[in-house]
């Protein structure tokens, strides 16, 4: 293993979980994208980059943090190994990111899809508002152009899809382009 990362204390609610094993060349993204999150996973793509084979990507997370997002996905891209995302359960918001910087993307049949604009919370002055409102929207374009790369829709639907929260099953999700495949379950099992 190279590196653990667990937040669930209460002064952080969200739980965010980022787990590295070597031997199997897998990276787990659980939880919620966060700065810890990425400082486990950066040095650990580093790390399984410097070895020859594929790399797997577990993905179950309903977002987080956008320049964690943005980093990780980065990261990934620059990457010289083959890369593969799977996601369980749900992969959100600047998650769906992570999982378009992998090669290849999988889903698990049950999981959900959600693509969204960006939002800030914000206590600040008119000025630093509307510069705020500048930033998520060019962050929110960028996203949308990395959703319309692969996907099988126009960037204007994306772009109308990402006005509200937009969910999709496994199937509506590699539909759009947004995925690969689908894990299937086997029939019987020993």
């Amino acid at each position: 293993m190279i590196k653990k990362f667990r937040n669930d204390c209460e002064e952080a609610p969200d739980f965010s979980y980022a787990l590295a094993n070597e031997e199997s060349r897998e990276i787990y993204l659980v939880g919620t994208v966060s700065e810890e999150m990425s400082s486990a996973v950066l040095p650990a793509i580093r790390q399984l980059d410097a070895t020859k084979g594929t790399v797997a990507f577990i993905i179950n997370s309903s977002g987080g943090e956008v320049d964690s997002g943005w980093a990780m996905y980065d990261a990934i891209q620059l990457m010289h190994n083959k890369t593969v995302g799977y996601c369980y359960g749900v992969c959100m918001s600047i998650a769906t990111l992570i999982l378009q910087a992998c090669d290849k993307r999988i889903l698990s049949p049950n999981c959900r899809f959600m693509i969204h604009n960006g939002s800030v919370a914000c206590d600040t002055s008119y000025a630093e508002t509307v510069s705020l409102i500048r930033e998520i929207e060019g962050l929110s374009d960028r996203h949308q152009r990395v959703l319309a790369k692969r996907a099988t829709i126009s960037l204007d639907k994306i772009k109308k899809m990402c006005l509200y929260d937009t969910y999709m099953s496994a199937e509506e999700t590699v539909g759009a382009g947004f995925a690969d495949g689908i894990l299937v379950v086997p029939k019987k099992r020993r």
